[in-house]
């Protein structure tokens, strides 16, 4: 009204012949803007020319005033930053639903967590809304612009959409490990609840059976002989925890020696050496020396007529000391080798009470060895050194009947395993078929004081038969068979031995032949088909 009114009496001044007044208000509607020329391409036809005097030429939501005196935003841009979110609406104004949280219009990405602030908030309303889930519980809504790592995984939100998690829930497949320790620190997927504490790497010797896995102590070198299943051949290594394998070459005596071995044993022995122990055949040899590093096969046991040197050897073991034990696979035969001495003599007789038993599997701990075998027949029997205060001489064990009395049974045990905290043995009660653990007490050389578990106790309509035992940190596992379905099985405890848990395994596992466990809690297993894998707590 002020300018109709100013050029009315412009006009009627000059109509009358006088001079028009000078106009000395130059920001008429006061928004900061000169009113100077706004017909900036002086064609008169204001269709194209830039009106500024105006509040908000761009439209948003914004003075531009207060977007170049305040924000540094651009007047003639909606969205200086391109992020998808009106500049006015960034900093809390229109149609914001929660002005009191704004995010930067100079900045697409205002927390640096690789999304826009405009893929963040979704609908772009100006305000965060969600819910945070974890394991159990689905997380739901928006990512928050101004955190980086909205639910709080130590995985930023960005990193969460690019592995295909949710930004808003820390355990998205909900299998029980963070969003951020499956992509960052294991490798696994978060969208697969399996292998959340599984990873399946199959080894190349199939079959029924596999127990000749040697996993070394860094977990990532391994070692697998196939020979202990109905038929199979060769010796194979992987570097990088199973991801891949390949056919061991030898440099001497020849670049595939292991081709035609039925591997049966593997084991580092205390001088550095892999010592490889089965039945090679295209020759006489039972157990070969092999350095790894060059590639060297050194003979170490050859069969040479004799009932024990001809045998198929099981397990071979080496002391600190230096002193060697092979034993038969399928009879009560040794031979033993001193530290000083040359050659193998004949280690039968090692026990030194009860009848002659076979050994079933051998280990070394310190510089005595330990065993556990017997037959079908008989009661299941454990091997300790010479009852102190007697002392080692040669090869000598002494047997512990572990099934006495009304408790008797007929039966194998097929693994040991001995540390710090004592032994584990397992095997099959054959009388009643099923699974049986043993958990040495205050003093091994006395049966009473050895726990006993049953897999009957869990399974008491299935067959089962344990093939391997373990201690992994301070849990302690046993794996094996349904004997029927030929399916796997492993159970674990965590207060060695009272109580019992099933371990769920991977789809269509079979037999499981042998486990080791580290003390981190993590356990590498070995079976039938190719199995092994790696199971994470």
């Amino acid at each position: 009204m002020t300018r109709l009114v100013l050029i009315l009496v412009t006009l009627a001044a000059c109509k009358g012949g006088e001079e028009p007044p000078v106009e000395t208000d130059a920001d008429t509607d006061a928004d900061a803007d000169s009113d100077t020329d706004t017909d900036a391409d002086a064609d008169a036809d204001a269709d194209s020319d830039a009106d500024t005097d105006v509040d908000d030429a761009d439209g948003d939501g914004l003075s531009d005033a207060d977007e170049t005196g305040v924000h540094g935003t651009d007047p003639n841009d909606p969205d200086s930053d391109d992020d998808g979110l009106p500049d006015g609406l960034e900093v809390g104004l229109v149609g914001d639903a929660d002005p009191t949280t704004t995010t930067d219009p100079n900045d697409a990405d205002s927390d640096d967590d690789g999304l826009t602030d405009g893929q963040e908030d979704a609908n772009a309303d100006g305000a965060w809304v969600a819910t945070i889930g974890g394991t159990g519980t689905a997380g739901t809504g928006e990512s928050d612009p101004n955190v980086a790592d909205t639910d709080g995984d130590l995985l930023s939100d960005g990193d969460e959409i690019a592995a295909g998690s949710s930004p808003v829930d820390t355990d998205t497949d909900d299998g029980d490990v963070d969003d951020y320790v499956e992509v960052v620190e294991r490798s696994t997927s978060p969208l697969d609840p399996f292998d959340d504490h599984w990873i399946v790497r199959p080894h190349p010797c199939v079959g029924s059976k596999t127990d000749t896995l040697l996993v070394e102590d860094d977990g990532d070198t391994l070692w697998v002989g196939c020979g202990t299943t109905t038929n199979g051949t060769g010796l194979y290594h992987s570097g990088d925890a199973g991801v891949t394998w390949a056919a061991f070459t030898a440099t001497t005596p020849v670049p595939f020696f292991f081709d035609s071995w039925r591997v049966n044993d593997i084991s580092r022995a205390p001088d550095g050496k892999l010592y490889i122990a089965g039945n090679d055949t295209q020759s006489l040899a039972r157990v070969v020396s092999l350095d790894t590093t060059t590639g060297l096969v050194g003979e170490v046991l050859t069969g040479q007529g004799q009932l024990w040197n001809n045998m198929v050897v099981g397990t071979f073991r080496q002391t600190p000391g230096g002193d060697e034990v092979a034993e038969s696979q399928n009879g009560t035969d040794s031979a033993f080798r001193a530290s000083t001495a040359v050659s193998f003599v004949d280690g039968y007789n090692w026990w030194t009470n009860g009848t002659s038993k076979q050994i079933l599997d051998l280990e070394v701990f310190g510089e005595d060895f330990y065993g556990v075998g017997s037959t079908i027949a008989n009661p299941p029997v454990v091997f300790l050194p010479p009852q102190p205060p007697a002392v080692r001489t040669g090869f000598q064990m002494t047997q512990v009947q572990l099934a006495n009395g009304i408790f008797e049974y007929d039966g194998e045990l097929w693994d040991i395993h001995v540390d710090d905290d004592g032994i584990l043995v397992a095997g099959v009660n054959q009388d009643a078929d099923h699974g049986v653990v043993y958990i040495s007490g205050s003093d091994p050389y006395s049966a009473a004081t050895w726990t006993y578990w049953g897999a009957n106790a869990m399974f008491p309509s299935l067959a089962s038969w344990f093939d391997g035992v373990c201690r992994a940190g301070t849990r302690i596992l046993a794996v094996g068979r349904f004997s029927v379905t030929q399916d796997g099985v492993a159970v674990y405890s965590d207060d060695n031995g009272v109580t019992w848990t099933e371990l769920a395994l991977p789809p269509d596992t079979g037999p499981i032949s042998n486990c080791r466990g580290f003390d981190d809690g993590s356990v590498r297993f070995s079976g039938a088909d190719g199995f092994y894998a790696i199971w994470l707590p």
